[in-house]
């Protein structure tokens, strides 16, 4: 019988020490967690703190980090021209004023009123675009295929010594004939 109360002993026993571990670990993991979770909300407080003192104090963090601020005007730049080219995929516009998205062929922006390009301008506009001889859609210069039917955009190619059309051509001599050298 002291074996057997000596092993529920033991068993007791061991059984409180993985309920102490186990609370521990949950108490460790709900710490980390809330310690995660504040670390995280201080960041982006940092990045607010950032992006504002970035606005208000240009002057003096172009002085600071002349190398930083350039990269954000580049990466800004970059921005620009990816949302461009998302723009032109998706067909749509955008207000200058607002900032919606708006389809190619409205007049007013549906969210401010503001009035967009007048068509004589698209249309001016229209015409220097290069546009899809399958469809005449839109293509910008460095597309090279049509977004609307897949058609691909015929590509000028620079003038070489190979491509070059032929000024003048080498006549050919005709072979001679019996009545020719009699």
């Amino acid at each position: 019988m002291s074996f057997i109360n000596s092993l529920g002993r033991k068993i007791s026993q061991t059984s409180q020490e993985v309920l102490q571990k186990t609370k521990e670990t949950a108490e460790i993991i709900k710490y980390n967690n809330m310690i995660s979770e504040e670390e995280k909300h201080l960041e982006q407080l940092f990045t607010c703190l950032g992006k504002e003192f970035y606005k208000q104090a240009y002057d003096t963090c172009l002085e600071i980090m002349p190398d930083t601020v350039a990269e954000i005007k580049e990466s800004q730049t970059r921005i620009e021209g990816y949302q461009t080219h998302l723009q032109s995929v998706k067909g749509i516009i955008l207000c200058p004023n607002c900032g919606k998205d708006l389809p190619p062929d409205v007049v007013f922006c549906s969210a401010c009123g503001h009035r967009l390009e007048s068509e004589e301008t698209a249309s001016s506009a229209a015409e220097t675009q290069r546009t899809c001889p399958n469809c005449n859609a839109p293509m910008p210069e460095d597309f090279l295929f049509c977004i609307k039917c897949g058609t691909p955009y015929p590509q000028e190619t620079p003038c070489t010594e190979e491509t070059a059309p032929a000024s003048e051509e080498t006549p050919v001599a005709e072979p001679e004939t019996e009545s020719n050298q009699t």
